[in-house]
């Protein structure tokens, strides 16, 4: 990681990713399951960490979540939530696949193919375009949930 493009990369995903954990902890529990913003809270945050997986290029990301791509994506509402430690442990796991993602980029690769966001797109894309995905898709949603937080008289994080 010691390629100084990507490290700005990575410096930026870290800044915009420790504001979402700070969300996912302040989260208060009788805001958890409800819907604001159009969509219900924890999904929120789930959904903006599944997409952190596929940015960075898991493989079949959908399939490992325990929940439907349309659950991923919004179209549908989860039966069961899931729990904060859940989101934790889940936090955790796309923030080593992201660091693994840019320790592995360089200025050389960053126009290579990146196989798992194009399989999972559906289109070809880029690692510099999934760098990007993974910066631009968490602080999109920090946003959101910042406006529900402060919608619902707490202080956002950002």
């Amino acid at each position: 990681m010691s390629d100084p493009v990507v490290q700005c990369f990575r410096i930026e995903f870290d800044r915009f990713f420790d504001l979402l954990e700070k969300q996912i902890e302040t989260c208060p529990d009788e805001l958890w399951n409800r819907k604001a913003g159009g969509y219900v809270v924890w999904q929120q945050f789930f959904h903006s960490l599944a997409c952190t997986l596929l940015f960075a290029g898991t493989q079949d990301v959908f399939d490992s979540l325990g929940y439907s791509r349309q659950v991923v994506m919004f179209s549908e509402e989860a039966e069961t939530p899931m729990t904060r430690q859940e989101m934790r442990a889940l936090a955790q796991r796309a923030r080593q696949e992201a660091h693994a993602f840019f320790d592995g980029q360089s200025v050389a690769t960053l126009t290579e193919k990146n196989e798992g966001l194009s399989k999972g797109l559906g289109r070809e894309m880029t690692n510099q375009a999934a760098a990007i995905a993974l910066i631009r898709h968490n602080c999109y949603h920090l946003g959101a949930c910042d406006a529900v937080f402060r919608d619902n008289g707490l202080p956002g994080v950002y």
